[in-house]
């Protein structure tokens, strides 16, 4: 298939998502979100075997969250927390995390990262600081947690994460679709 005849409008109807794919290698998506309100965002597009992907997302979206703390054991290490995004049993990526005493950074070899688990090494804190992409800074305060222990922390989304850059969609009838997670935008142009 020609690129051209990817160019065009597409509406997500189950959710109310509009997609611009333009002959530029660009695109525009809004999403209403939970709320009503509506996001924005930019970025490229690309088609490999009528396999099409987005990247360059601007601006990357951040989204509000609730939280779910547990206590699921004990440890000899003096802090495990083991994070999960909307129960899913995907990878979760970290893109910061500081352990902070009197609002001060204390050595990172204090902490590690091992698959959705932080480590922290030290139970000599006020609190822990964690960056996830598409969440704002998450802060933690000592009090919550016991020395030794295993805690999950359940983080739930307070809006829909955005989905185009996260996978990849199928060019078939006028439509761009991903069946493992059943999204389907409809070309209307």
């Amino acid at each position: 298939m020609p690129e051209s005849g990817i160019v065009g409008k597409y509406i997500d109807i189950e959710r109310d998502d509009t997609l611009n794919i333009k002959a530029d290698k660009t695109y525009e998506f809004e999403e209403k979100l939970r709320n009503g309100e509506h996001g924005w965002n930019t970025g490229n597009w690309d088609i490999s075997k009528k396999n099409i992907s987005f990247t360059n997302t601007t601006p990357i979206p951040v989204v509000g969250f609730k939280l779910r703390i547990t206590k699921i054991g004990e440890s000899e290490v003096p802090l495990q927390l083991e994070f999960v995004v909307n129960e899913a049993k995907k990878r979760v990526q970290f893109s910061d995390m500081r352990v902070l005493y009197k609002k001060v950074g204390i050595d990172n070899a204090l902490l590690s990262a091992v698959s959705n688990r932080i480590l922290i090494k030290t139970f000599n804190f006020d609190s822990i600081v964690v960056k996830i992409p598409y969440f704002p800074f998450i802060e933690f305060k000592k009090e919550k947690f016991d020395q030794n222990g295993i805690y999950r922390i359940v983080i739930y989304p307070a809006e829909r994460l955005y989905e185009l850059d996260k996978f990849s969609y199928k060019y078939r009838n006028g439509a761009l679709i991903n069946r493992s997670e059943g999204i389907r935008y409809r070309r209307t142009n």
